[in-house]
């Protein structure tokens, strides 16, 4: 069935009204609210909020961490019993607690089948609104800013694609670094797992969340870097630690990564821990050359250069300017390609989540892993 857009509009303007009328709380947990309701761009937006605390207001981020997803009812797969809905940071994939014919102990996945369709519509909507506003107030061609919304609602799109996972987990089985479930079963809307034996960091004591930070840029950059395998669904819910080793549950958009991906982040560690100034510099200029030729944009590279050297910092937060948006969703330019733009976000998007696991294990040097990584190197 499709979403058509006028459809969307009807529900989008019937959870405009609830907002408005709403009483009780404040207006940015029923904003999420809605949007968790909506589902689509809306509810995908409340997901990313959830592990991107320090880029936004604190109230905002405290609600996006408080908002509930809709759970769909379990599918139905035979020799699988579905035992019970588990709590899911995901917008588009639900996930159950299962066991198989002989008692073992499963993980079900189901994509919501709807997602898709309302994202596209989302998209259609946002282009349509921004034709409507003057052009003093658009921060490039209209063109280019449509398909940068197109390209953002494939990532989301991509976030709840079991074949997506199902790829990720076979590419997962080639490195020695993280441990990942195996797969069970899999059609287009259905993923059964092994369920991942460990226990969930964010269960973890303190002392134990702090070292697991350490290990998993450790790894996570190691299976870039050595085993070119690109993971960008590393986030602190779903990491598992078992006997020494950290276990990821999820794999989606797993790939092997263009040379670009694995040049910016040895010049990001090169920028932030050289110890010649002159290579730092350079290095620094070299990375923000890198992203803005990945997400295909062009003009001044200063409004990327601070941000991007940031992440691999101890600032306490790397707030976006509406400087560096608007260059992102600047003048496309002639390098421009969908595949380079998307990496180029999941990746910087991954290392957004690593600096969210480390504000939630109490990390006080951020940057301790990232640097032992650049001496180890060379960079």
């Amino acid at each position: 069935m499709n979403v058509s857009t006028s459809a969307r509009v009807v529900a989008i303007l019937a959870e405009a009204r609830l907002f408005a009328t709403a009483r009780g709380r404040s207006r940015t947990e029923q904003m999420v609210e809605c949007s968790t309701r909506l589902g689509g761009m809306f509810a995908w937006s409340v997901e990313q909020g959830r592990f991107a605390r320090e880029m936004m207001k604190p109230e905002t981020a405290s609600a996006c961490e408080g908002g509930r997803f809709r759970v769909p009812r379990p599918p139905v797969v035979p020799g699988v019993k579905v035992l019970r809905s588990l709590a899911s940071s995901d917008a588009g994939v639900a996930s159950y607690q299962a066991t198989g014919r002989s008692g073992e102990p499963l993980r079900v996945l189901t994509s919501m089948s709807s997602e898709p369709r309302r994202l596209a519509a989302d998209t259609r909507i946002a282009g349509i609104l921004q034709g409507l506003i003057p052009d003093r107030y658009v921060p490039a061609p209209r063109a280019d800013v449509v398909r940068m919304l197109d390209d953002v609602a494939l990532i989301a799109t991509l976030d709840s694609d079991l074949d997506q996972e199902a790829d990720g987990l076979q590419l997962a089985a080639k490195s020695n670094t993280f441990g990942s479930p195996r797969v069970v079963f899999h059609r287009r809307d259905v993923l059964v797992l092994t369920e991942a034996s460990g226990t969930s960091v964010e269960e973890l004591p303190a002392p134990e969340r702090a070292a697991v930070y350490d290990t998993a840029v450790a790894d996570w950059a190691r299976t870039l870097l050595e085993d070119r395998i690109l993971i960008v669904s590393l986030r602190r819910d779903r990491l598992l630690a078992h006997d020494g080793q950290l276990c990821l549950s999820r794999w989606s958009g797993a790939h092997e990564p263009s040379a670009d991906a694995l040049a910016l982040l040895r010049n990001l560690m090169a920028a932030a821990f050289s110890t010649a100034e002159s290579t730092r510099q350079e290095a620094g200029d070299h990375a923000a050359q890198i992203v803005a030729d990945g997400l295909g944009v062009e003009g001044s590279l200063d409004a990327i250069k601070i941000p991007i050297l940031a992440l691999l910092s101890n600032q306490d937060q790397v707030l976006p300017s509406r400087k560096i948006v608007l260059q992102i969703v600047g003048r496309q330019s002639s390098k421009y390609s969908q595949h380079s733009r998307v990496e180029m976000l999941q990746l910087l998007r991954q290392l957004v989540w690593l600096r969210d696991l480390a504000a939630a294990s109490g990390v006080s040097d951020l940057t301790r892993p990232w640097r032992q990584l650049a001496l180890d190197l060379g960079c």
